[in-house]
């Protein structure tokens, strides 16, 4: 009597099951929002940290720097989507505002309001004679700044939040196991000024916030790993392993023929 045998064939190893996609919000005041603060030509050496605006003009020439520690994202994931969105306090004509990369974050946002407190002596508190991008109006500095913007918008409305598409600055730093990015917004033509909300606002819900979402690439752990098994048909069978992930999903469903299937009856 010739037994007819199943071979069983398991691709799970091969295909990830999913691409989860998780989203994070990042805004708090002290351990995401790093710092930000704006700079202006007009008063070089002062210092405008605790300011609860956040300006950018043309001429006289005013930029807004800003950083998030990025560390909350868990390790080897897609960087899918990322954007920096300010709300808009004050605009008084549309133009185009761009961000830009700060490829150093050891600038600090000190702790002048008004730009008439006095600076510590040998402090990075940050100024229009100090900033990482330079006082050049034409060209940043290339070695600390992307001459080249991210994105750009033609701000509009007032009371409402404006959003940066910084995804691939985002992506950037994360690949090199970097806990902290850093932008410039800047204008490059002439204009009013306008004014964003610092994360000094007083009002949470009006705070600079980064909003990312990543995705889960990698297959899940299996324990044991699952193997090619032939089994005698007509008879039963069944297959025990345990399937976990950093992501925390808790369960793994195989109920079709592109991860879990029968090849061939011998």
């Amino acid at each position: 009597m010739i037994k007819k045998s199943i071979f069983i064939l398991f691709l799970i190893l091969l295909f990830p099951i999913v691409n989860a996609s998780f989203s994070i919000i990042l805004n708090d005041p002290n351990s995401e929002n790093l710092g930000d603060a704006y700079v202006t030509k007009v008063k070089p050496d002062k210092n405008f940290g605790k300011n609860p605006e956040l300006h950018i003009k043309k001429s006289p020439s005013e930029r807004t720097y800003i950083k998030f520690n990025i560390s909350s994202i868990p390790k080897n994931k897609l960087i899918s989507d990322a954007e920096l969105c300010l709300f808009l306090a004050e605009n008084q004509e549309i133009q185009n505002i761009s961000i830009h990369h700060v490829y150093i974050t050891n600038w600090t946002e000190g702790e002048c309001i008004s730009g008439n407190c006095q600076i510590p002596a040998n402090s990075s508190y940050i100024t229009w004679n100090n900033q990482p991008c330079g006082t050049n109006e034409s060209n940043l500095n290339s070695t600390f700044c992307n001459q080249t913007s991210e994105d750009f918008i033609n701000e509009s409305l007032n009371n409402s939040f404006q959003c940066f598409k910084v995804t691939n600055i985002v992506s950037l730093e994360y690949n090199l196991d970097k806990n902290t990015t850093s932008f410039l917004l800047m204008k490059t033509q002439q204009g009013s000024l306008n004014k964003f909300y610092s994360k000094d606002n007083g009002n949470s819900s009006l705070n600079p916030y980064l909003n990312i979402t990543y995705l889960d690439i990698l297959p899940p752990y299996f324990n044991p790993s699952p193997e090619n098994k032939i089994v005698e048909l007509g008879n039963s069978f069944s297959y025990d392993i345990n399937a976990s992930d950093d992501t925390g999903i808790d369960s793994y469903l195989i109920n079709d023929s592109f991860y879990f299937s029968i090849n061939s009856i011998t």
